[in-house]
């Protein structure tokens, strides 16, 4: 069934035939997208003659790639020969190394070699491939006879030149489509609502964070596509745990019939991770994601990769360092209070979240939740994305002059897509003073130790520094700078950090908390007179509606 919100926009017979035309949609046989392995045996092998006596190398390999060539199975991706597997459900590129070769070729060949026979003349010999054989084929220049594919989709494209690619290998994109899915027409009005009500049961900070949002439902279209040279990072912040940053983003891979490729936080640190991203930029995985990741992310490689337009080095195993195409793949991290460099909050974009009130509602699907809904009318929603994409494709591609971004291309696009189709205010409202605390250790912890003392302290308290220190130790909120569980030293950093954060101000606003500081006359322990302290006061802002 789809959205309950339609309800108040359509009437009863057009939310018929839409439903209707999404369930059609929905029972339609899908179409092979990745041929099946050839039966054992296959019917009519050709037969190779392997290199030897008067075989050469160059003529085994070049009818050898020819033949893989059709399969549809095999490619070349970066000069390096892969083929797409199914891995835990997902397709994957999985590069072929060369003794792998040797069990390949059973699979559509009859092998032979040149031998010599009883009289001494020359016949030809069942075999199997050795490995010297493999190796001789697997350096040879004819895997370029292998098409060239440049990134996997697990859902239809709609390309910049208005065709729609819904499933397998597209030669002019290099867009392996790996799913089966269709795709619902759905005009834009409906679109629009449709794809405006997904959003309905998250609460963002402020309206420049449910425009980011919107515009998160449509990026991972125009980037698989080819329309965006870079994209920025996407950033889902919560304020607290359970407040649906993942789950956000569970929703907008699941239109692409994706999930996100999970990079957790390990012992091993940011090299770690690298390598994660790396494993992750090999196997085709459209979202790589930094999960639920906590303190600074400091990597010189994530840096790198976001302004990369079409060559960046990755490792593969056994073959040292190759170029892939980055161009289609779309970055994400989820995280409760990160910290990160500059460069890499300039190259990222931020969708404040804020945690539901207790006993909130939230809307109720046939299908069950939010996710299983978006699943069931998958061919609906991504029929909605295409139908925003098509008509600003159909109004000549028109963009905004906004400036407030590191990638001005996807900004403009998205701030005009945001305005003019959703209707939903500056795609970048707000975005500088979150930029600028992302990367600034000082407001960060401000932000994080409101978000604790506001939730879990008494209504109307004032914390001291020394209060504050051991607050944030109990809560496990890194003091900046401070290195052990240590009040006094904790307490005086705190006192430093806040007076960067406040300056001369009495109150500031962090990312809808209230942050006040009172001067306030304390007794002194011998009772002898009144000393000056510092105290601070959390509240939570008017949540949004």
């Amino acid at each position: 069934m789809l959205p309950l919100v339609l309800n108040a926009y359509f009437t009863p017979l057009e939310l018929a035939a839409i439903d209707a035309q999404a369930e059609a949609k929905t029972q339609e046989k899908p179409v092979p997208c990745i041929p099946p392995e050839p039966p054992a045996p296959p019917v009519e092998k050709e037969v190779l003659v392997l290199p030897g006596g008067s075989q050469s190398i160059s003529d085994c390999a070049k009818k050898f790639f020819a033949r893989l060539a059709e399969t549809g199975r095999y490619f070349l991706r970066a000069g390096v020969v892969v083929r797409v597997i199914q891995s835990d459900g997902e397709h994957v590129f999985q590069p072929v190394v060369a003794e792998a070769l040797r069990s390949i070729s059973e699979k559509y060949f009859n092998l032979f070699v040149w031998r010599a026979g009883r009289g001494g003349e020359m016949v030809l010999k069942p075999c199997v491939m050795t490995s010297d054989q493999a190796r001789g084929l697997f350096d040879s220049p004819f895997t370029g006879m292998l098409p060239e594919v440049k990134s996997l989709s697990a859902c239809p494209l709609l390309l910049p030149d208005g065709r729609t690619i819904t499933a397998g290998f597209d030669g002019t994109s290099g867009v392996f489509v790996t799913g089966c899915g269709t795709v619902v027409d759905v005009p834009l009005e409906q679109a629009v609502v449709a794809l405006s009500g997904l959003l309905a049961d998250f609460a963002f900070v402020r309206p420049g964070d449910k425009a980011r949002a919107l515009a998160a439902l449509i990026t991972p279209a125009l980037r698989k596509a080819g329309f965006l040279r870079l994209c920025p990072m996407q950033i889902n912040e919560a304020d607290q745990s359970q407040t649906g940053k993942d789950f956000l983003l569970k929703a907008i891979t699941s239109i692409y019939l994706d999930k996100p490729a999970l990079i957790t936080q390990r012992a091993g640190g940011v090299g770690s991770a690298d390598e994660s991203l790396s494993s992750r930029l090999l196997a085709g995985c459209a979202f790589p994601t930094f999960a639920n990741w906590r303190g600074k992310i400091d990597s010189p490689m994530l840096e790198a990769l976001l302004t990369e337009e079409r060559s960046f080095p990755t490792r593969v195993p056994y073959r040292g360092e190759v170029s892939i195409d980055p161009s289609r793949v779309c970055l994400s991290m989820t995280s409760n209070a990160s910290a990160m460099t500059r460069d890499l909050a300039n190259r990222s974009y931020t969708v404040r979240l804020r945690k539901k009130p207790p006993g909130y509602q939230f809307q109720k699907y046939t299908e069950g939740d939010l996710l299983d809904h978006i699943r069931a009318n998958q061919p609906f929603y991504l029929g909605a994305v295409f139908s925003v994409v098509r008509y600003w494709m159909q109004a000549g591609q028109p963009t905004t002059q906004e400036t407030r971004h590191d990638f001005r291309q996807w900004a403009r696009i998205l701030d005009w897509i945001t305005q003019n189709v959703f209707y939903a205010g500056p795609l970048l409202a707000g975005h500088e003073e979150t930029k600028a605390r992302l990367s600034d250790p000082a407001h960060q912890f401000a932000r994080s130790i409101a978000v604790v003392a506001a939730n879990t302290g008494i209504a109307g308290r004032g914390y001291s520094a020394k209060a504050l220190a051991e607050l944030a130790f109990a809560n496990d909120v890194e003091i900046p700078g401070c290195k052990t569980f240590d009040e006094s030293s904790g307490a005086r950093i705190i006192g430093i950090l806040f007076k960067r954060v406040l300056g001369d101000a009495q109150e500031i606003s962090v990312d809808g908390y209230t942050i006040q500081v009172q001067v306030e006359q304390m007794s002194r322990p011998d009772a002898q007179g009144y000393f000056p302290m510092r105290h601070y006061y959390f509240s939570i802002e008017a949540r949004p509606q």
